[in-house]
């Protein structure tokens, strides 16, 4: 490589310039045709390879190339100029300026548009300027028909003006149409900077005349000019300058327009304001996955410096090849259907430092003029944190789905919002059907109260965080069941109430048990009080009456023994009963009512009494057949017994509204004394009896049984005026 410095060279002013210029060879072999008869020398390459040995093997004064670079990228191929002298670039394209990537413009000093011969001399011109030795000279352009065609240039926005010493020779009806037309053959002041000498020529503030776009400025010889136009809009048309000195020693200024690129290029800068300062990390993929662009919050969001991974391919971030593989069968999904505009995946990236994070990758095809695919434009977001609660939000899901016992959320007004599967089974529906309903629809009103004064205690200064109370529901197969309901409240962010949740702990069955062992210890304290004091009294008469009877012989006194004894006997079957029918019936059988009443009767001592039936003779019983006698002997017992012969009994079947309760069962019936109102609520009390004789079993032994099916029992005025006791199986 020949020693140079900065890209100039020794040549003379008449000096050829060499031009490295990177396109087809057909693009090639016309500017060389066209370039032979010029002082420019174009050497043509299309590989990167031969790029950087030309560029090592000889001195070049520029470089020319097509938007399209062969097999490199453009922030590597700006390196390898930047290092063979930081040479000026001039992008020499048919592209249409908008469609012109950005990274493009950035790297290039001045543009020209493909096409014509008149393009291809337009060119050479800009490489003279941008090769010249001083600023303001350029090498010598012949004035021969230079002035025609500045005028054939006018008619694409070109425009031009000759100025020999202070004053304006000639201009082309462009620059007309900029300045003032009094003002076309004045003279440019001498000295001083040239937009301010411009500005005056215009009557312009030279502050309006350098509003330039600087910040998109990349040319060596010329900057960006923005010209006011007249009207209320403010609107502007903006020119490349550059100047060239003619054959003749004047000073040619031309002013190429540009006013759409240079509004695309505004509109470019303010994009990338945006991007820049987008909290979303966004990124730009070439067709072969490299990195083209990726923005200061992409590179925050991986731990990596500012355009750290400018160039890079795009695995050298992806967590595993099974994530890049991901990416990739969703690109291919996208590619592949037409209606489908972009994509939204969750990827695992690799940061800097070797954690992984999770993104949501929300990626649009990059557009290309040929639908050929170019890559893709991505926007991230780091769903690290969202996606470890969502995952955590799972697991709580599932555990609450798998548990047995119904859940609910409610909101702050007490509407389902949440609710488990558990508990749409238990009122026999679905989740969706109880959702958003509002919850006083389902619980019985006591239980709302309940959950009311348990989330009034929780949210009070003394309230724990948790209460508990029972309620029966009624559930859809119509069954009557005992919940343990344990009750949280949720706060908002400031602490204030927001909703409820609540569990809800079938406790029916634990209940049951606890009601029956009360009743089975209730029965042991009656058996312990008949043992220690009923069955006292007979066996002290009897053995009293035994010994009088030791020393008399008189038999009466044994008869009273007798009695004394029968009377322990019938006390000690009473107790006998009492333990067989205590606890639930397990098991029941069907049986003809009519021929339990009936086996019932027979067991009693009924003397001249009478049974009547109100039974149709299919009725069917389903209960355990051995208490349900218990229960039928003793109901007639007691209308026996408590009435004075005789006595009529009738036995019917419960069918709709009865006077106690709405239900189906039986009755049980006599004409007799009936039962007075106030000693109702005391009969069925163990050891409550208004005879004499009488042990205070009998009604006892009914509510047992009843009990026992889960029957109801109420007392009522009989048909006849006696009493009345109907048995509700329902």
């Amino acid at each position: 490589m020949s020693e140079q410095d900065n890209g100039a060279t020794d040549r003379d002013a008449g000096g050829e310039i060499e031009v490295l210029y990177i396109d087809d060879p057909t693009a090639i072999e016309r500017l060389q045709q066209y370039s032979s008869d010029t002082q420019v020398k174009v050497t043509g390459v299309q590989t990167r390879k031969e790029v950087v040995d030309e560029l090592q093997r000889e001195t070049f004064d520029c470089v020319v190339t097509e938007a399209e670079l062969p097999d490199v990228q453009w922030s590597q191929f700006v390196e390898i100029v930047a290092e063979a002298g930081d040479l000026p670039i001039v992008l020499y394209t048919a592209e249409e300026f908008s469609s012109i990537p950005e990274i493009v413009y950035r790297a290039v000093d001045t543009t020209v548009e493909k096409g014509s011969e008149q393009n291809r001399e337009f060119l050479v011109e800009k490489i003279r300027g941008l090769t010249a030795d001083d600023e303001g000279d350029a090498v010598g352009v012949p004035e021969s028909d230079v002035t025609d065609r500045l005028d054939e240039m006018a008619m694409g926005g070109t425009a031009a003006f000759v100025v020999a010493d202070g004053d304006i020779r000639w201009s082309n009806t462009a620059f007309v149409d900029a300045f003032p037309v009094d003002l076309v053959a004045g003279t440019v002041p001498d000295g001083g900077d040239f937009y301010e000498r411009l500005a005056a020529l215009r009557r312009e503030s030279p502050t309006v005349m350098r509003e330039l776009l600087g910040v998109r400025n990349r040319t060596h010889r010329g900057e960006i000019l923005s010209i006011p136009l007249s009207g209320p809009d403010n609107d502007r048309r903006y020119y490349v300058h550059d100047s060239y000195r003619l054959d003749s020693g004047e000073k040619l200024e031309v002013f190429r327009e540009v006013t759409d690129w240079a509004t695309v290029l505004e509109r470019l800068e303010q994009f990338e304001l945006l991007v820049e300062h987008s909290r979303d990390a966004l990124n730009i993929l070439d067709a072969e996955a490299n990195i083209e662009f990726m923005n200061r919050a992409g590179h925050e969001m991986l731990g990596y410096e500012p355009n750290e991974l400018d160039g890079e391919h795009s695995t050298k971030v992806f967590a595993s090849r099974e994530e890049l593989e991901r990416g990739q069968r969703a690109v291919q999904e996208l590619i592949e259907d037409p209606d489908k505009d972009s994509i939204l995946v969750d990827l695992k990236y690799e940061r800097k430092d070797g954690t992984i994070i999770e993104i949501a990758n929300h990626a649009t095809l990059r557009p290309s003029e040929d639908g050929s695919y170019a890559g893709l434009v991505g926007v991230w977001r780091d769903v690290t944190e969202r996606r470890k609660w969502e995952r955590r939000l799972e697991e709580y899901q599932r555990l609450v789905e798998s548990a047995g016992d119904p859940m609910w959320v409610l909101d702050d007004d007490g509407s389902i919002k949440l609710l488990n599967g558990a508990m749409a089974d238990a009122f026999g529906t679905s989740k969706s059907a109880l959702r958003g309903t509002d919850v006083r629809e389902v619980l019985p009103p006591d239980g709302v109260e309940m959950g009311e004064d348990a989330i009034r205690t929780i949210l009070s200064s003394a309230g724990s965080e948790w209460e508990t109370f029972e309620t029966v529901i009624e559930e859809a197969s119509g069954d009557e069941r005992t919940y343990e309901v344990t009750v949280g409240v949720i706060r908002d962010d400031e602490g204030r109430f927001n909703g409820s949740v609540a569990t809800f702990r079938d406790i029916t069955e634990r209940k049951q048990k606890t009601e029956e062992l009360q009743r089975q210890n209730d029965r042991l304290d009656q058996f312990a009080s008949v043992v220690s004091h009923d069955l006292r009294n007979p066996l002290t008469i009897a053995q009293s009456y035994l010994e009088l009877a030791e020393e008399s012989g008189d038999p009466a006194q044994f008869e009273k023994v007798q009695d004394a004894l029968d009377r322990m006997e019938a006390m000690i079957e009473d107790l006998l009963t009492m333990a067989r029918v205590g606890g639930n019936v397990e098991e029941t059988d069907s049986v003809y009512l009519e021929t339990v009443v009936n086996e019932s009767w027979d067991h009693v001592e009924t003397a001249e009494s009478e049974l009547t039936l109100d039974i149709s003779s299919g009725e069917r019983l389903s209960c355990d057949h051995d208490r349900a006698l218990n229960l039928f002997e003793n109901l007639f017992r007691n209308a026996v017994d408590h009435n004075d012969p005789p006595v009529t009994v009738r036995v019917g079947t419960l069918d709709g509204e009865t006077d106690s309760k709405a239900g189906s069962g039986f009755y049980v019936e006599d004409d007799g004394n009936g039962i007075p109102e106030d000693e109702r609520a005391d009969i069925f009390d163990h050891g409550y009896t208004t005879s004499d004789d009488g042990l205070g079993f009998g009604l006892s032994i009914v509510q047992d049984v009843a009990d026992a099916h889960g029957w109801g029992v109420a007392i009522t005025d009989g048909t006849d005026g006696g009493a009345r006791f109907e048995i509700h199986t329902d």
